[in-house]
């Protein structure tokens, strides 16, 4: 008998096996792309979040110290927490901007307002050097209100704000989630296809030949192959 090298006996299914494993190689490109553009996008939603949180605290914060100051009678503490608070805010917005160019306009409402609040307490401020006057006070309450009032919308737009970063963690989730099991299923098919590829043309016409060649050797002459193809295991059989 003939003997066949390994490279004749899948000389047929070359094209199908290069196929397959042309798949299996931009399966694989793909899926570390995705996971490389995932890291990138859980980093600044990870940014996100810490300046939605700083942003969120800041806010209730501002409304806290803004009515404690006004409750006691100008409260200077609470005035020097308040500026030192604002500070912090604008920064962690700043934070968030810095994060795309989407948003910055995202925020950029908020910071606007936010940076409005500053300009609103130095009126308040002054409005006290007015002395105890109808028109001082009555503008004294007035920059009030409207301080705690703006105040109030800002960390409403804040709570707002960080509903939409956990709704976007949530979807870049389920994202990843989903190509993971289509990562999964594809390459259960690409292994499959394989493993039914090396039984049918190699596994199985091997077992007919070895079936054949048994009978031979028992001088059973009658005996055939019944594997018939095209490719080198066919031919071989053929001559059995």
């Amino acid at each position: 008998m003939q003997s066949l090298s390994s490279s004749e006996l899948i000389l047929k299914i070359r094209p199908l096996l290069i196929a397959l494993l042309l798949v299996a190689f931009l399966g694989v490109s793909f899926r570390l792309f995705t996971l490389y553009t995932d890291h990138q996008v859980q980093t600044k939603l990870n940014h996100q979040r810490e300046a939605v949180e700083m942003i969120t605290r800041d806010a209730s914060g501002l409304l806290v110290l803004m009515q404690d100051f006004a409750i006691h009678n100008q409260n200077q503490r609470a005035l020097r927490q308040w500026v030192a608070t604002h500070r912090s805010m604008v920064s962690a917005l700043e934070s968030y901007a810095a994060t795309g160019p989407e948003y910055k306009k995202q925020v950029a409402g908020m910071l606007d307002s936010t940076e409005a609040l500053a300009a609103m307490q130095e009126k308040l401020l002054s409005t006290l050097k007015l002395g105890t006057g109808a028109n001082a006070v009555d503008r004294h309450e007035t920059l009030l209100d409207q301080i705690l009032n703006e105040t109030r919308r800002i960390s409403e737009e804040a709570f707002e704000l960080s509903s939409d970063v956990t709704r976007r963690r949530q979807l870049q989730n389920d994202d990843q989630r989903f190509l993971t099991l289509l990562a999964q299923s594809m390459f259960l098919l690409i292994i499959s296809a394989l493993a039914l590829i090396l039984w049918w043309r190699v596994l199985r016409p091997i077992s007919m030949l070895q079936n054949a060649a048994q009978s031979l050797t028992k001088n059973e002459l009658g005996a055939v192959c019944g594997y018939k193809s095209s490719d080198e295991l066919g031919g071989f059989g053929c001559c059995l």
